[in-house]
């Protein structure tokens, strides 16, 4: 039986070979130059997902990590991100208009999110699918060890990856799905099921749908009871990472030279930026993760303003026309120099500081981006797009940049706080200090905050810290982060797919750097460049296919 499973797990590799998809999205409405949504070469993907919701134990890694850390509600999800489920547990994973729901005993990974694909492995457990909206050229794709399977159309789906003694199952509620593999080519519409059994070659038969408990509950999260006086986001929110929790919280209403904005349920002193802490996530770098359950979307796109005493998110500038989703950034503030002495508490130690944008106020990423990237990431915020330029790919001198944002119509929100605050990725609003009416003027936006992580930031992988040469302070050990459980698996190899540029093959994957963060010597890094993705081999998929955690 153990060679039979052996064999078994040998031809779902194969099964779960890449399939390559890219597609053009429409263009901007604007007469900017502005190019479609298909990444440059260099660029950041302009799409993410979150972990929405998080019951019981799941756990989480990277590509390159070799151990399961504690998954992070609100934490960003890209490219060769990986999940597990603990039994009893759940969780979300919310991307766009895409809601993934994973059940217990699950292992799910992301081998590619971009602007056009989402391409992933469901290795074991079970796995529902929401999908709202699948744009012109965009694709979803989910491996199992018996196939792959192509989400056609918006719909409802769900995947039970089975075993040697249970087929693999893909149900479809409402939509259209393919599903194929060696000697299995089926297409299911709605209402219907596949069911793909076998271990040595692979029999798929579509029968009438076989729906179940668990897919009857995902369906009714997706018809929630609205509160009184409910009102549907805009159009461009309901694009965004994160909207339902805006959707199902706070008050919209309309504000003169705003449009539309939101107001969250808030106490009186809070602020924007401050209730939560920084990560580093490659390949944008310093990465906001805040504390409140609708905290995604209001902090990775839009601005902020305060309207009679309450802070209102504005999404999108009244007026501005666009026809592309808005594109997510890590944190739209602007970080600003700190003198020694401004704030009360920090002293000479070093501190750091940021702002959180208002309206029209333009977003200059502080990693590496074109001009398109710069465009693209403002479009829906800033009335002219068409003379903004990255000013951090040049003109960058001793860590400054002629931003212009010079006065900030939010100047007076500035959150400044001790450098260790950010790189040990500890809660912001305790450690956040006073900072004088007159000392506001001395604040100066910089290019980046001159602040690097360490090996304590949430979010340094083992191929960050080898890129950017990051060690133990002297005499301190190394912090360890705290294993979670999970199947076994060993950190992806280069060289399970194409070899990227600059990597030997069996080496870990090259690890992204944001513009001015200096590598160390030797160090496989693509500056600017998009991880690459983890190929059907993804930690785990293969390594634990049908196999007890």
């Amino acid at each position: 039986m153990r060679a039979h499973h052996l064999l078994f797990r040998l031809t779902a590799v194969t099964a779960m070979a890449s399939t390559g998809v890219g597609a053009m999205m429409p263009a901007f409405a604007q007469g900017a130059p502005l190019l479609s949504s298909t990444q440059i070469l260099g660029d950041p993907p302009a799409r993410v997902g979150r972990v929405a919701r998080l019951n019981g134990t799941v756990s989480f890694h990277t590509a390159d990590q070799d151990h399961w850390e504690a998954a992070t509600a609100n934490y960003p999800v890209t490219s060769g991100n990986a999940f597990w489920t603990q039994p009893g547990a759940s969780a979300d994973l919310d991307i766009g208009t895409t809601r993934i729901s994973l059940d217990q005993t699950s292992e799910f990974t992301v081998d590619t999110l971009d602007d056009q694909t989402l391409s992933a492995t469901a290795g074991q457990g079970r796995v529902f699918v929401r999908v709202r909206d699948l744009g012109t050229g965009e694709t979803a794709v989910i491996r199992t060890p018996r196939g792959t399977v192509t989400l056609v159309q918006p719909g409802r789906y769900e995947i039970k990856v089975g075993d040697t003694r249970a087929p693999t199952v893909v149900t479809v509620s409402e939509g259209a799905a393919q599903v194929s593999g060696p000697g299995v080519q089926l297409d299911v519409g709605a209402h219907q099921s596949a069911q793909i059994s076998g271990t040595d070659a692979f029999i798929g038969v579509v029968v009438a749908e076989a729906a179940d408990g668990f897919i009857t509950a995902q369906i009714a999260r997706d018809q929630p009871v609205r509160r009184a006086g409910y009102q549907e986001p805009p159009r461009a929110v309901q694009q965004m990472t994160g909207y339902e929790a805006v959707a199902d919280t706070g008050d919209w209403e309309q504000a003169p030279d705003y449009g539309r904005v939101w107001y969250p349920p808030v106490e009186r002193d809070w602020v924007p930026y401050r209730h939560g802490h920084w990560s580093w996530v490659a390949p944008w770098g310093w990465t906001w993760v805040d504390d409140a359950a609708w905290g995604f979307a209001p902090f990775h796109y839009g601005r902020w303003v305060e309207i009679h005493d309450r802070w209102a998110w504005t999404p999108v500038q009244e007026g501005v026309a666009y026809e592309e989703r808005p594109v997510y950034a890590p944190a739209l503030v602007s970080f600003v120099g700190v003198a020694a002495g401004v704030a009360v508490g920090v002293g000479i130690a070093a501190a750091v500081g940021w702002i959180p944008l208002g309206p029209r106020e333009v977003y200059q990423p502080p990693y590496e981006a074109s001009n398109n990237y710069v465009r693209r990431v403002n479009v829906t915020n800033v009335s002219n797009v068409t003379n903004i330029t990255n000013v951090n790919t040049a003109n960058v001198t001793n860590n400054t940049t002629n931003v212009t944002n010079e006065r900030f119509i939010n100047r007076n929100a500035a959150t400044v706080v001790p450098a260790t605050t950010m790189q040990q990725s500890v809660p912001v609003a305790p450690a956040a200090q006073p900072v004088a009416a007159a000392q506001v003027a001395a604040l100066q936006p910089v290019a980046r905050p001159a602040v690097q992580p360490t090996l304590a930031t949430n979010g340094v992988t083992p191929a960050v810290a080898r890129a950017m040469n990051l060690q133990a302070q002297p005499g301190a050990p190394a912090p360890v982060a705290a294993a979670a459980p999970g199947p076994a698996f060993r950190a992806p190899a280069v060289g399970a797919g194409a070899t990227p540029a600059g990597a030997q093959a069996g080496t870990p994957p090259p690890v992204v750097l944001p513009s001015g963060v200096n590598p160390a010597p030797g160090a496989a890094v693509i500056p600017g460049a998009a991880v690459s993705p983890v190929g059907a081999s993804a930690p785990g998929a293969a390594a634990a296919i049908f196999g007890a955690p």
